[in-house]
């Protein structure tokens, strides 16, 4: 009875949630399916740009489904393209060679607000950028597979804002694919100008900006299979800029294929500082 209310409540969250111009289907299955010997997280990549006025609302739909999924739900917000140019106010420049370069491994958008979901190309989608009304949908179903590979991730700060990260990896199930690693720094909470369907905005907060890519930005090819019950370890060090919030930024790992597909197995997200 007790999940069978859950999941009614989760219906009812997603029927209530303010869309910026589409419907979505609902939701089931809800949160807390994860694997006992280690958790299905799913990664979103969306598309974004501080001319495009579309994108707040995707923006804000992702805020809400992060409340619903916790950190099940792990987001960057990509700022490349036409879109990503500044604003004469503007303090803070998103777009750089890493994000124009990762835009372009996963294929530019043709509309907005746009993402991808563990960068699949799902059954029945012509390609992995999917528009919000399937945004939704196919992290339940991201979430619901069976983890193949374990992720945790240890960060530590030191005074001179240099931050070490440390990722662990297990295998939980064979793999046969080559798999890579992705280490990406996100801040979250900027305030800058951003474009929305009323005006300019100069105050507006930014969440989960992309600010730095400390692999290859098609990923770091591992040299281990992670056969079942394996572990890998990798580190990685970064000095933190002065003009970022050093409470906002967060380190993301993201195991996943390169090999013409680009399937994620897993992520996982922490504050570079607790």
């Amino acid at each position: 009875m007790g999940n069978i209310l859950k999941h009614i409540r989760l219906l009812w969250v997603m029927i209530l949630l303010p869309l910026a111009c589409t419907e979505i289907p609902p939701i089931i299955g809800g949160p807390g399916q994860g694997s006992q010997e280690g958790e299905q997280r799913v990664l979103v990549e969306e598309f974004t740009g501080v001319y495009c006025v579309n994108c707040p609302g995707g923006s804000a739909f992702l805020q809400q489904l992060q409340q619903i999924y916790g950190d099940r739900l792990v987001i960057v917000s990509i700022h490349a393209g036409f879109f990503a140019r500044q604003y004469p106010e503007s303090q803070y420049q998103f777009k750089t060679d890493e994000t124009e370069a990762l835009q372009n491994l996963l294929g530019a958008p043709v509309a907005y607000p746009s993402a991808t979901v563990n960068r699949m190309n799902f059954e029945g989608q012509s390609n992995r950028i999917l528009g919000q009304a399937d945004w939704a949908s196919h992290i339940q179903e991201s979430l619901d597979a069976e983890p193949l590979i374990a992720l945790d991730m240890a960060t530590v700060v030191d005074d001179s804002r240099n931050v070490t990260i440390d990722v662990q990896m297990t295998g939980l199930a064979p793999v046969s694919n080559p798999l890579y690693l992705t280490v990406m720094l996100t801040e979250d909470n900027i305030t800058d100008p951003q474009n929305t369907l009323s005006g300019v905005e100069l105050d507006y907060v930014h969440h989960h900006v992309l600010r730095k890519i400390l692999t290859p930005v098609s990923g770091e090819s591992l040299s281990s299979d992670l056969i079942t019950g394996e572990q890998l370890f990798k580190t990685y060090s970064y000095g933190i800029p002065t003009d970022w919030d050093l409470d906002q930024v967060h380190a993301i790992a993201v195991v996943h294929r390169n090999d013409g597909i680009l399937d994620v197995l897993n992520v996982v997200e922490k504050k570079v500082k607790e």
